[in-house]
C-alpha cells in the first residue's frame, strides 16, 4: 500500500544529489525536466526498485502492467526500445535487427518523488514504512554531506578510442540511396542514423549530470539497468496521456546556435524560413495526426502549433504540438499506435522503417525508442530517446541521425548529426 506526503519546498540540486547517491542501484530512475521549454515542468525520481518487468512484445507488456486507479502517480519507469516498433501494426511485422537487450524494461520503485518546478514543491509516494522514515530524514535535513552513502562522483578519464560507424563518404552513399527511393515514390522522408562506439570507462551519472548542465532538456533521463546505464537529454515528447487528453510534440528541423547574438538571431530566422525543414515538419505533423486519429475521438485531433522554434544550448529545433481526446481504454494500445515516433522513422512509417533496416543493419536499442513512465491509473508520458547514450562498464554507445528528403545535401546531413551530438561529445571529452 502506497502512502504519500507533500514537501512544500525542495531544490532540484538536492534531487540530483539524491539520485546520484543511489545511481549505482539497479532500478534507480530519474526523469529530469530541464531547460526553458514550456514542457519542462515535472521531474520524477524512483528509488529502491522492488519489481522489474521486461519482455519483447506489446501483448506481454499489457499483461505485465498492473493498473490501479488509486495509483495516480508514476508507478513504472523505464524504456521501450526502437525494436518494439517492429510489431506496432497488428498482423504486419517490419523487419528489424534483433537486439541483445530486452525490448522493454520497467522498474517499480518503492519510493517515488514527483518534483514540480513551478513552485519547487514535491509529492513523495512510499510503500515501505522504513523507506518513509529514511526519505523524511533525508528531506528534513536536505544535507547529503551527513547522510550520503558517498557514491563517488570522481572523474574517470579513460576513454581510449572513438569508432564512427559511418564516414562522410559511406553516409553520403546511404543518403543518395534514400533519395533514389524517394524518386521512385516509395518514401517521402527517412530518418538515417550513425552509431559511435567509444571504448573506456566513465561515471555514468557524472555524464548525465554534466549533460543536463551543458544541454538542459525537458525529457532527460537516467536509468540504471542490470546491464548498464541509460543517459538521455532528449528535447522531444513522443506522447503524453492525461485522463482522456493526448499530446505529442514531434521535432523536425535543426540549426546550430550562433556564436554571437547577431548570428544567433540570423540562424534562428534561417531555420524558421527553411523550406526544407518546414516541409519535413509538415510531413511528420501529418503522419502524427494520422497516428493519433486511430485512437482519438472523432474530430478531436488539433494542431495547436506548427513551426514553433525552441532554443537549446547548442541548437534550435522546429516542432509541432498536436493534441487529441481519446476514449480508448488501453494505455498500451494508445502508445502502440504511435510507436515509434514518425520524426525518427520518416514517412510512410512502415516503408521508412524497412529502408532503415536495410541501410543501418544494426539494432537501435533504446535510441529512437522511448523513455518515460506509466501511472497506475493509465496516464503516461514518454519521450523520444534521442541525444541518448548507452553506458556499459567499458563501452559507450551514442547514435545520432537526421531526416533525409529529396533535396537533402549528403554532406549537410552528415554534419547535422555531429551538430546534434556536439554537447554529448563535449561532455565526454571533458571527463
Amino acid at each position: 500500500m502506497f502512502v504519500s506526503f507533500s514537501i512544500p519546498h525542495i531544490s532540484s540540486d538536492f534531487l540530483l544529489d539524491l539520485a546520484k547517491d543511489y545511481s549505482e542501484d539497479e532500478g534507480t530512475c530519474f526523469l529530469f525536466s530541464g531547460g526553458e521549454a514550456d514542457s519542462a515542468q515535472v521531474s520524477i525520481l524512483g528509488l529502491f526498485s522492488e519489481k522489474k518487468i521486461e519482455g519483447s512484445s506489446w501483448e506481454s507488456l499489457e499483461k505485465d502492467l498492473e493498473w490501479n486507479h488509486l495509483h495516480s502517480f508514476p508507478k513504472y519507469m523505464g524504456y521501450l526500445s526502437y525494436e518494439m516498433g517492429a510489431t506496432s501494426v497488428r498482423d504486419k511485422n517490419t523487419p528489424y535487427t534483433p537486439s541483445l537487450f530486452p525490448s522493454y524494461q520497467f522498474y517499480q520503485a518503492s519510493v517515488i518523488v514527483v518534483y514540480r518546478r513551478i513552485d519547487s514543491s514535491a509529492e513523495v509516494y512510499c510503500n515501505s514504512l522504513s523507506k518513509i522514515s529514511l526519505v523524511q530524514e533525508l528531506i528534513s535535513s536536505q544535507d547529503l554531506k551527513v547522510l550520503s552513502r558517498n557514491i563517488s562522483s570522481k572523474k574517470i578519464p579513460q576513454l581510449s578510442s572513438w569508432e564512427f560507424s559511418e564516414s562522410l563518404d559511406s553516409y553520403s552513399k546511404k543518403v543518395e540511396e534514400i533519395k533514389e527511393y524517394i524518386r521512385d515514390g516509395e518514401v517521402y522522408q527517412v530518418n538515417l542514423s550513425q552509431n559511435i562506439e567509444i571504448d573506456g570507462e566513465v561515471n555514468s551519472f557524472l555524464v548525465f549530470r554534466s549533460l543536463i548542465e551543458k544541454n538542459p532538456a525537458p525529457f532527460s533521463a537516467f536509468i540504471r539497468t542490470d546491464q548498464g546505464a541509460i543517459v538521455s537529454s532528449s528535447p522531444e515528447r513522443l506522447l503524453k496521456k492525461q485522463k482522456k487528453s493526448l499530446e505529442t510534440r514531434p521535432i523536425k528541423g535543426t540549426f546550430p546556435r550562433g556564436k554571437t547574438p547577431k548570428e544567433d538571431r540570423e540562424n534562428r530566422e534561417k531555420l524558421l524560413q527553411s523550406d526544407k525543414d518546414r516541409a519535413e515538419l509538415l510531413m511528420i505533423t501529418d503522419l502524427m495526426r494520422n497516428d493519433l486519429g486511430r485512437v482519438a475521438r472523432s474530430g478531436s485531433v488539433k494542431t495547436e502549433k506548427i513551426w514553433h522554434c525552441e532554443e537549446y544550448s547548442n541548437v534550435f529545433h522546429l516542432l509541432s504540438i498536436i493534441t487529441a481526446e481519446t476514449d480508448e481504454e488501453s494505455s498500451v494500445e494508445i502508445l502502440r499506435t504511435v510507436f515509434p515516433g514518425g520524426s525518427i522513422t520518416g514517412c510512410p512509417k512502415l516503408r521508412a522503417m524497412e529502408v532503415i533496416h536495410e541501410l543501418e543493419q544494426r539494432p537501435r536499442n533504446v535510441y529512437t525508442g522511448s523513455i518515460g513512465y506509466f501511472s497506475g491509473d493509465g496516464d503516461f508520458d514518454f519521450n523520444i530517446a534521442i541525444r541518448t547514450l548507452w553506458v556499459e562498464k567499458s563501452k559507450i554507445n551514442v547514435q545520432l541521425g537526421g531526416a533525409v528528403v529529396i533535396d537533402s545535401d549528403p554532406k549537410s546531413e552528415y554534419e547535422e548529426t555531429l551538430h546534434k551530438g556536439a554537447s554529448i561529445f563535449e561532455v565526454l571529452r571533458s571527463l
